[in-house]
């Protein structure tokens, strides 16, 4: 689209700078540089101060170091294409992606041409992550990044092979590709296997030597990837940056990935690996643990050909088969959906008192986390001011705008000074009801076809997010007035997700952010939905259960999350559990019998009574906080530091009754404190509270010899 076909009235609108063709301001895609031969043999002997290649050794673990969640994701590219490469060919011509596909126009990438030399390709074996490679390519990613800059040998002159031999690494063959300007890792993976740029037939580079190097007869890998954009003097590399080094040693592998599909897709993401599982193969006497993006290798015996693999953590047990034909590589994946812990709780919660909680275990949990929040309707945001909104926006325009707005006196306001991604998140998580819902009164002014306005929630922290409203922009003016949106969000009820607004670019863009450009955004409001950015998050290091204690009548809501090795995973559903004050001594004689189907009256007509033969009256449990039908342990008298003590609870809201502690020398006469003959040091004193619950000791000096006995005398009126 020509902007300089608008009507003059634009003029009144947009600086003139806006008038420019919006294709203009999107830069020509780049492409990876040409890679250096495959290096056949080690350049020069490795420096013998560098770390032998890891070898196999029984019974000790194979480390492949701690490759990252990205750099695992791309690895679960590389392999997917070298299993089934006619499939990645259909695969990279039918993308939607915006990027790649402006790089397949830019270069003029012949689709049916790339199909075809993909179906022409053998199927190979998967390739194993490597920690010696893993480590030359990312001082080589490093560098490219800190020195802005694209190039094979690096700022210091060292080639790949010199690299790789000061790791350690053996090989018998090299390759490397590097990638300094990806817009996504996707298109990263896209133009190392397209291999689009100038010099060769059909929109390709001539040798096609990036995707020669990923279907080549490699078994390990080193993976490196940056995600960042950054200038120096007036180059400037991002927003991602990948290195791949790959590598044929004498080792057989059993690789793979350890992962939860929270997404439902049976295949892995970057964010769903796990961490802490071993693996054992069958005739290995090495084994692994999964790190924390997922990952793991073993090596094995290449005389083995179909060896079992265990996959085992706590609460999590799993086996398969490895297939390792002619003594190749063999891929064997953990996959579960992820079911997440449920919250149950043991009896009614009331204020003051310990409500006992459980939950279900997930498999390799090393430990979990629990959280309480009260239930809370999330305030109305107005869109005055940018605190408690995280703004993530490029250039210098700023996303609270005074001179556009629907109410009061500003809104938000995003536009594309450049093509990046522009948001505004709410810090905290809220909890979605069965209606949950937001609205919003938006105008979405100048934007193209490709600038889209959209609405987004993650239930992975903001690891992923699901569009749920999206709007584009007209190509022109777009809307003139705010108009109401109402974005439902029951799909997610019961969960905690987190809430942004995106405004992202696809294409085209409009570069101003000057008056009645880009989106405004003002009065957002929350319908059943609560927020958790006041909860508390408690860790449970061992065992699956949790004391809950209300502060307060009314309704809160409690979850559990576990944790793996260096991974938090999203909330279970959560339990909403209504505290209230402790019903007296008639309501809870009542809900005993009822619990324990006990005739009407059981209890409650027999105050004195001791149903559960455990020596404590249905009204000294009723007063302590116990069960009048399960046994229970009473408070007990003990002597520490010199004086006789009675620790006991007691609740103030239970004004149906009286608690005293009195002290006797004989078991006949009793005496309360302060009371006539009672001792001087005789006390009964207030250690702790919780709203109504009180924690308190009595206590009196006992001396050698001395007769003391301590007791509570509990009276209703």
């Amino acid at each position: 689209m020509n902007t300089n076909t608008a009507p003059l009235c634009l003029f009144a609108l947009l600086p003139a700078a806006l008038l420019a063709d919006p294709s203009s301001l999107r830069p020509s895609p780049a492409q990876p540089p040409p890679p250096p031969p495959v290096l056949r043999a080690p350049a020069s002997p490795p420096s013998a101060a560098a770390a032998p290649s890891p070898q196999a050794a029984a019974g000790v673990l194979y480390s492949i170091g701690s490759p990252t969640d990205d750099e695992q994701y791309c690895l679960e590219l590389i392999n997917r294409a070298r299993a089934h490469p006619a499939v990645e060919g259909g695969i990279l011509a039918s993308t939607s992606d915006p990027d790649v596909l402006f790089s397949y126009d830019y270069f003029d990438v012949d689709l049916t041409m790339l199909q075809n030399e993909f179906a022409a390709l053998p199927a190979r074996p998967p390739l194993a992550p490597n920690a010696l490679l893993a480590q030359a390519a990312r001082v080589h990613n490093s560098d490219m990044y800190v020195k802005a800059f694209q190039s094979h040998t690096g700022s210091d002159g060292r080639t790949m092979a010199q690299r790789v031999d000061a790791t350690g690494y053996v090989y018998s063959m090299l390759g490397e590709n590097i990638f300094s300007y990806a817009k996504s890792l996707w298109a990263g993976h896209a133009g190392f296997e397209v291999d689009w740029g100038n010099g060769g037939t059909g929109g390709m580079q001539v040798g096609r030597g990036h995707r020669a190097n990923i279907h080549g007869a490699f078994n390990e890998v080193g993976l490196a990837v940056i995600k960042g954009s950054r200038t120096v003097g007036t180059n400037t590399v991002g927003p991602h940056l990948l290195t791949q080094d790959f590598g044929t040693s004498a080792l057989t592998f059993v690789t793979g990935v350890a992962f939860f599909d929270l997404d439902g897709d049976q295949t892995y993401d970057a964010g769903e690996g796990v961490g802490g599982i071993t693996v054992e193969v069958e005739g290995s006497g090495s084994y692994a643990v999964t790190t924390s993006s997922g990952g793991y290798a073993v090596p094995v015996p290449a005389a083995t050909a179909t060896p079992s693999v265990s996959f085992t953590a706590a609460d999590l047990s799993q086996t398969g088969l490895a297939n390792l034909a002619a003594g190749q590589n063999a891929k064997v994946d953990f996959s579960a959906p992820y079911l997440p812990p449920t919250v149950t709780a043991e009896g009614n919660a009331y204020v003051g008192h310990g409500l006992p909680c459980s939950f279900t275990a997930v498999g390799a949990a090393a430990s979990y986390d629990w959280v309480r929040a009260r239930k809370v309707d999330a305030p109305t945001d107005p869109a005055e001011t940018l605190v408690g909104i995280t703004v993530a926006i490029t250039g210098t325009y700023s996303a609270l705008a005074t001179n556009m707005k629907y109410a009061g006196e500003a809104a938000y306001h995003l536009a594309h000074p450049t093509p990046d991604l522009q948001t505004l998140t709410y810090p905290g998580l809220f909890h979605v009801g069965p209606a949950g819902s937001l609205r919003f009164y938006s105008r979405l002014g100048w934007a193209t076809s490709t600038q889209l306005a959209q609405v987004e929630v993650s239930t992975t922290y903001g690891n992923s997010w699901q569009v749920v409203d999206s709007q584009a922009g007209t190509g022109g003016a777009g809307q003139l007035v705010f108009g109401l949106r109402t974005v439902s969000l029951s799909a997610y009820a019961n969960q905690a997700v987190l809430i942004r607004f995106a405004y992202r670019s696809s294409g085209d863009i409009f570069s101003s952010t000057g008056l009645g450009v880009g989106w405004y955004l003002d009065e957002i409001a929350f319908t059943d939905l609560h927020s958790l950015l006041a909860s508390t998050t408690t860790p449970i290091p061992t065992g699956r259960s949790f004391t809950f204690t209300p502060t307060a009548t009314g309704p809160y809501l409690l979850a559990a999350r576990p944790r793996t090795l260096g991974r938090t995973w999203p909330y279970g559903p959560f339990l909403e559990v209504t505290a209230v004050t402790e019903p007296p001594f008639s309501t809870w004689a009542g809900q005993q019998e009822t619990a324990a189907g006990l005739p009407a009256g059981t209890i409650e007509l027999h105050p004195e009574g001791d149903i559960n033969g455990d020596g404590v009256s249905n009204l000294v449990a009723y007063a302590l906080g116990l069960s009048a039908t399960s046994p229970a342990s009473p408070p007990a008298a003990g002597v520490s530091e010199g004086r006789l003590r009675l620790g006991y609870a007691r609740d103030t809201a239970k004004n149906d009754l009286t608690v005293a502690a009195q002290l006797s020398t004989d078991l006949l006469t009793w005496y309360e404190v302060g009371g006539a003959g009672a001792p001087a040091d005789f006390t009964d004193n207030l250690l702790a509270s919780v709203g109504t619950q009180q924690t308190r000791e009595a206590s009196v000096s006992s001396t050698s010899g001395n007769r003391l006995f301590l007791r509570l005398r509990v009276v209703r009126p």
